[in-house]
């Protein structure tokens, strides 16, 4: 389990204050709020790349910044919004090097570029890939890496459709696998609809945390973005849209 207990951090701009929640197992896992409110902080703290001032995250009972970084590692991949472009290594070198810290048991390097749809691109230079491209390399390498733990920062910003639902089927593939997927994203419609628990934050405070289908309203969503939203069922399910 992963616990984000009166975590505190400090940055030029604004302030984490104190947060608390814990992450539900074997589930996906929504953090969203406007940009600026702390979600990515949160998540940089919960894999030790951020320090917090004051409280403590904890994975499986440890404190993560207690751990040496291929203990992190092998419980715990990052898929970061912006990919970095190493040099003369293909796809293929792309998701092996993940290897490194790969918890035994998992699928195949090839069944992962196989079932993140990119198998044909797996001797092709990670660096002539487009964004779309290399954001679903990262996923699959995550997948290579078999860790109980998935990170995603933004997982569908700036997708085309086709690649983005291609990453939504990858991330449920991920819960029926049977890992715990902690997810950044300021789409409520996505918090909505596909997280089994949403933490909602605001000028780095939480605000709300739970099953989504019971924390999220038009009242919630006012304090939590300060915009009126309206409701919309149909048979396809629940939609939210803003109005003036």
């Amino acid at each position: 389990m992963i616990e984000v207990d009166r975590v505190s951090i400090d940055r030029k701009t604004f302030r984490i204050n104190g947060v608390s929640f814990s992450i539900m197992e074997n589930a996906i896992n929504g953090i969203g709020g406007l940009n600026g409110s702390g979600k990515t902080t949160v998540l940089k703290a919960i894999y030790g790349f951020l320090k917090p001032s004051g409280g403590a995250v904890y994975i499986d009972g440890k404190n993560v910044l207690e751990m040496k970084p291929r203990e992190v590692a092998s419980m715990v991949s990052v898929v970061h919004q912006e990919q970095p472009t190493p040099m003369n290594f293909t796809v293929r070198d792309v998701v092996q090097l993940s290897g490194y810290s790969r918890v035994h048991g998992g699928p195949g390097l090839d069944e992962c570029l196989e079932a993140c749809g990119i198998g044909h691109l797996s001797d092709r230079e990670f660096s002539t890939l487009s964004g779309g491209e290399k954001r679903i390399v990262m996923f699959a390498a995550a997948m290579y890496q078999n860790t109980r733990y998935i990170l995603l920062d933004e997982p569908m910003t700036f997708l085309d459709v086709d690649k983005a639902v291609r990453v939504m089927s990858i991330i449920r593939r991920f819960r029926e696998a049977g890992k715990t997927v902690v997810i950044v994203s300021h789409d409520i419609n996505f918090l909505y609809n596909e997280c089994d628990n949403v933490i909602l934050m605001r000028a780095g405070s939480v605000l709300y945390q739970g099953d989504p289908r019971k924390v999220i309203d038009e009242k919630t969503l006012y304090e939590v973005f300060n915009v009126k939203f309206g409701r919309y069922e149909s048979k396809e399910g629940v939609r939210f849209y803003p109005y003036p």
